[in-house]
């Protein structure tokens, strides 16, 4: 009976171990972020240096610890927000501003189990004119990822790191349009 009830208590602590450690994680800003290699910062002739305001960020998700690493509006507003701050994209002043940028987060597909975890993020990007209300961008930017057991073991850890390199192409994407895109010097400021 000893030995039994010392078995059950290894056991015991063993699972709360693992319930407090095997938590899911939300999904960090930083780790989403654009990469600063494949892009560079914008030229200051440009009608969008500086001239974009983020209003709205939604469609995120809170993580539940005890369910799957999702990504929430906060953690998307800030990755997007500081992607733009670094390319010379966001305005230093909330007030005259050309432009405003809102962006939704449509879907995060998720695989329920594997080894090999591809995430792919739809995010609709809509960028209007503040003066007139004209929209000069309006598309869902499609985006896929994948978290391998190199990059981790832990199912929940792997999910986080696949969802946030997901989210990171999506928000590259979305930068690599900005740059690419025709907007006359004339609506700007």
């Amino acid at each position: 009976m000893n030995h039994t009830n010392h078995i059950m208590r290894r056991v015991a602590v063993i699972l709360l171990f693992i319930l407090l450690n095997g938590c899911a994680t939300p999904a960090q800003p930083q780790q989403m972020m654009a990469q600063s290699i494949s892009i560079p910062r914008i030229d200051q002739t440009s009608p969008l240096y500086h001239a974009i305001v983020i209003v709205k960020v939604h469609g995120g998700e809170q993580t539940n610890p005890f369910l799957t690493s999702k990504v929430g509006d906060q953690e998307l507003e800030q990755a997007l927000r500081e992607s733009m701050r670094q390319h010379g994209f966001l305005s230093e002043s909330i007030t005259d501003v050309p432009y405003r940028l809102e962006a939704f987060l449509v879907d995060l597909k998720q695989p329920l189990s594997g080894y090999t975890l591809i995430v792919d993020s739809f995010i609709r990007y809509k960028l209007s004119s503040t003066g007139d209300g004209n929209v000069i961008y309006d598309d869902i930017i499609t985006a896929s990822d994948k978290a391998t057991v190199d990059d981790a073991f832990y199912g929940p850890n792997r999910l986080k790191i696949a969802n946030e390199r997901s989210i990171r192409a999506n928000i590259t994407s979305f930068m690599e349009r900005l740059f690419s895109l025709k907007v006359p010097q004339s609506t700007s400021r």
